[in-house]
């Protein structure tokens, strides 16, 4: 009997034996980018991967090596006795808070596995009462920046193709995509690389107390191409002396331009020193005015 349902057919219930194992779907890390209407989103949680059984032969509880997690979390063990209606293989990830599940593999000696997403999710619903410590994972149709996603210890989301089906191991119908701060700032000069035309490197800041304040530099993109289309419009705006309120490390490298355009940057996190972590070059915004720019308060 096949696994999965032909392309341009309907899934039908394939009734099987249930698995001792069944090796985890993974996500393909991948930088943020626009997904079209067939992606759901999820939170990606910081936690231990959860595979479930459920059925007569009382509750198994494995991490993403099969390893059992069982005897380290007795009373969730119990819960999901009590919680989860029949036999089933559930997949989840346990949070210092609660269970997340989202997804189910297998029901009442049916395989899941080539059923589309939004359908395992349903009978998902379906087959388990959900209580504080059992929850589950819904799907969104944008990625979720809320505070209610950052209090589950959310580390960024995952993209879901609706209509795939459960393979196990990395897959590209999955995808992780880190979680990142975006900022606006002034770009105050750049950097060539001798012999490197695409090894270039902004300078950029935001405005302090009436002055550009130096931020640091961004020499990567999520998209390397548009770090080198901003070149011929920067070379456009050269000037001999600095921009920026402030000494600025190696200036003698260093082509200043005047502080006419604004730069979106993605980065991890705000520095002690007022700086962008891993900062990423996204894109101009020409819907900004430079001295429009100041520093948007830590999250």
């Amino acid at each position: 009997m096949s696994g999965s349902a032909g392309r341009g057919q309907e899934p039908f219930a394939l009734w099987s034996r249930k698995p001792e194992w069944i090796e985890p779907m993974l996500p393909t890390p991948t930088e943020p980018r626009a997904l079209g209407p067939d992606w759901a989103w999820e939170p990606e949680l910081r936690g231990t991967r959860c595979l479930v059984w459920t059925g007569e032969r009382g509750i198994q509880m494995r991490n993403a090596r099969g390893e059992s997690l069982a005897e380290a979390q007795p009373e969730l063990r119990h819960l999901l006795d009590v919680a989860v209606r029949g036999d089933a293989i559930l997949d989840g990830v346990i949070t210092r808070e609660a269970l997340y599940l989202f997804d189910c593999l297998h029901y009442e000696g049916a395989t899941l596995l080539p059923f589309p997403l939004a359908e395992r999710k349903a009978v998902l619903r379906d087959a388990v009462w959900f209580c504080e410590a059992i929850r589950f994972t819904p799907s969104r149709s944008r990625p979720d920046t809320s505070d209610d996603a950052q209090a589950v210890g959310a580390a960024g989301a995952v993209a879901k193709r609706l209509g795939s089906s459960y393979a196990s191991g990395r897959s590209s119908d999955w995808l992780s995509v880190a979680s990142a701060q975006s900022h606006e700032f002034v770009i105050g000069g750049y950097t060539e690389a001798a012999g490197a035309p695409d090894a270039v490197g902004l300078l950029i800041g935001y405005y302090q107390d009436g002055r550009l304040r130096y931020a640091g530099r961004v020499s990567s993109a999520f998209d390397p191409a548009s770090l080198v289309a901003v070149l011929p419009t920067l070379a456009r705006l050269r000037r001999r002396t600095t921009p920026f309120g402030g000494a600025v490390p190696g200036g003698n490298r260093i082509q200043w331009v005047s502080p006419a355009l604004v730069a979106q940057v993605g980065f991890a996190e705000w520095t002690p020193a007022g700086m962008p972590r891993l900062p990423r070059f996204i894109g101009l915004r020409h819907d900004r005015e430079p001295d429009e720019v100041r520093r948007a308060a830590a999250r």
